[in-house]
């Protein structure tokens, strides 16, 4: 059997967990729509399982903070001329080792890895 999730639902969950302050409004949209479209390209259901989600799913609120986490060879931002160049390498760099979620903002939302 299956249930169909509202964003609503998929918020609630979290707060039943426990993990309402795992993600921020902006980062638990970004991952509900996520997790949507993606089971509307594959044709597969997904379990909610929102310890999975919370183990799966890193939000930083900052390229800063993202950076500060500690991953070996993430772009230097002093070997760029503009921030925009140093973004689009850092998304492409992140692109090549994990899923990127589209977030609000300057919300990084990204597979754990």
């Amino acid at each position: 059997m299956v249930t169909t999730v509202t964003f609503s639902d998929f918020v609630d969950a979290f707060e039943d967990m426990n993990r309402e302050d795992n993600f921020s409004y902006e980062g638990k949209q970004a991952l509900f729509d996520y997790l949507r479209e993606y089971e509307e390209a594959t044709g597969e259901a997904i379990e909610l399982d929102i310890i999975a989600i919370c183990c799966e799913y890193t939000e930083y609120s900052s390229v800063g903070e993202f950076i500060d986490d500690g991953y070996y060879g993430v772009p230097d931002p002093e070997d760029f001329t503009t921030s925009a160049d140093f973004l689009s390498e850092l998304h492409d760099w992140l692109n090549d080792r994990t899923q990127v979620v589209a977030c609000e903002d300057d919300c990084i939302l990204v597979a754990s890895f």
